[in-house]
């Protein structure tokens, strides 16, 4: 399908954008850390001492690497007000440190944005072209007959994609310029409050590359609700050149549509009420929805993607809640439901993903779809996973214990543990994830180091809850104990709350 392909296209252009801004974000470390080399003691700078003037020999540097940028610039073709901010700082006589180093962050920012524009405009002008030829060519196929098309050229493509497609009548040149100028005040700023807190440098960077990942998330929104503005403002202009009165919302039909799209499918409109966001494609960023020319004696077919990925064909005058239904039928409801959870919290789970990976390394899910499957599919798997990596990340075992290691000790907990009656009659229902690292501990069950809790026995446990030397209570926990362990539940629930080793003496 061309609308798939156009948007792994899009996806396509968002990741080498992306990759340029990681790119930008590591020079702007670079240079960070070198300023501080060069002008902090012990990595420390007040906004006072930033705002001493450069030094002759300093001051000399400074335009060499100045020239150096406008060299870059003229090659490059960067902005012409950028190049001329550039001149100016070339031959000033006074400069201070902070303004040497906001003009080097400011050039990194402004061949990103050079190059994000750049490629941009292709990529647009590349949407346009295939869905306008696309359009009218399955037009055509379907009537068997050939039409007389406007063709496009680079010229009318330029004036085209130059035109304000949305209701803020911006063009996507003056969005991306809009969030440069952003980027850069919020930059500025973060540079002069930093100091001005007397901020590391590695207090700094860390700041700074939360604002860029904000430029970057805007960047991604933009190139998917662009790209598919311009595929369907290309469909509306092949329409009208081949006189098609009336339009039909075509949603995909699959778990990921979002519930606007569901809601939007089937729906036919006028092609002169055609509104991008109300009427039209897209409603949302990254939307996917798209439009077909309507003919009320079409028997035709549409695709469909299965839950597990499989694509397959159904009438075309089946809607997103007659497809949904059938899925519902053959998956469960569950299953759907989890499914579009999974896509709904992508990013969110991502950065989840990241924390468990840098925390657990090996013994994590190796990937986010095995990640997302546990956390959204198995809520044994997920309870266990999520006990092990608070117990790792709170030093209470060692990772290297092995989180198979930790779901076999819970197993045997549950088996040899829930079920039992204390000696005083309180039924055992379950057991805290903290629960488990006690039983686990930092050392192996009976041995002793210093400054490490030494786990417990199972065994033990056990005869302490069915024969303990002494019993005591508190508010809604009693502590069952022996001379091996102590055992604490919570005597309302019946939970397995911790354990301990008996300390001699």
């Amino acid at each position: 399908m061309l609308e798939q392909a156009q948007h792994e296209k899009s996806e396509s252009y968002y990741k080498d954008l992306e990759k340029a801004y990681i790119n930008t974000m590591q020079e702007i470390e670079k240079d960070i850390a070198r300023w501080y080399q060069r002008f902090a003691e012990n990595n420390e700078m007040t906004l006072e001492e930033a705002k001493q003037q450069l030094k002759s020999e300093e001051l000399e540097e400074f335009r060499w690497t100045v020239e150096e940028y406008i060299k870059r610039g003229k090659e490059n073709a960067l902005n012409q007000k950028w190049m001329k901010q550039l001149e100016n700082a070339s031959s000033r006589v006074h400069i201070s440190r902070l303004e040497s180093l906001q003009l080097q962050l400011q050039q990194h920012v402004e061949e990103l944005y050079r190059e994000q524009i750049e490629g941009f405009q292709e990529l647009m002008k590349e949407v346009y072209q295939n869905q306008y030829y696309h359009t009218a060519f399955e037009i055509q196929k379907a009537f068997e007959i050939g039409f007389t098309l406007q063709a496009l050229d680079e010229t009318k493509l330029t004036k085209i994609i130059s035109k304000p497609w949305t209701a803020d009548g911006q063009t996507f040149s003056q969005k991306i310029w809009r969030d440069r100028n952003l980027l850069l005040d919020t930059l500025h700023t973060e540079l002069v409050q930093s100091m001005a807190r007397g901020e590391a440098p590695d207090r700094m960077i860390s700041s700074i590359a939360k604002k860029m990942n904000t430029s970057r998330s805007n960047a991604a929104r933009l190139v998917m609700t662009e790209s598919a503005l311009f595929s369907a403002s290309a469909q509306k202009d092949a329409f009208g050149e081949l006189d098609v009165e009336k339009y039909e919302i075509i949603a995909t039909l699959d778990s990921r549509t979002s519930s606007i799209c569901q809601s939007m499918d089937g729906k036919v409109f006028k092609l002169a009420d055609f509104m991008p966001g109300v009427t039209a494609n897209p409603f949302h960023p990254r939307c996917r929805t798209t439009t077909a020319p309507y003919f009320e004696d079409d028997y035709s077919e549409r695709i469909a993607r299965d839950l597990d990925g499989k694509t397959y064909y159904v009438p075309s005058n089946m809607k997103y809640e007659e497809w949904y239904q059938t899925q519902v039928e053959k998956h469960g409801e569950k299953k759907i439901v989890n499914q579009k959870r999974k896509i709904e919290n992508r990013e969110k789970d991502k950065s989840e993903y990241e924390s468990y990976k840098r925390i657990l390394g090996v013994e994590g899910p190796n990937s986010l779809d095995a990640f997302q499957d546990i956390k959204y599919n198995d809520d044994s798997e997920w309870y266990h996973l999520k006990g092990f990596k608070m117990a790792v990340e709170r030093g209470d075992i060692n990772v290297l214990t092995g989180f198979n290691t930790y779901k076999d000790v819970a197993k045997n907990i549950h088996t040899n543990l829930v079920g039992l009656t204390t000696t005083d009659g309180i039924p055992i229902t379950s057991y805290k994830s903290h629960f488990v690292d006690r039983i686990i501990g930092q050392i192996e069950a009976g041995t002793a180091q210093k400054g490490k809790r030494s786990g417990v026995r199972i065994e033990d446990v056990k005869e302490a809850l069915m024969n303990p030397t002494q019993i005591k209570k508190s508010t809604n926990a009693q502590q069952y104990i022996n001379d091996k362990c102590r055992v604490t539940i919570n005597d309302t629930t019946g939970h397995l709350i911790q354990t301990a080793p008996r300390t001699k003496g």
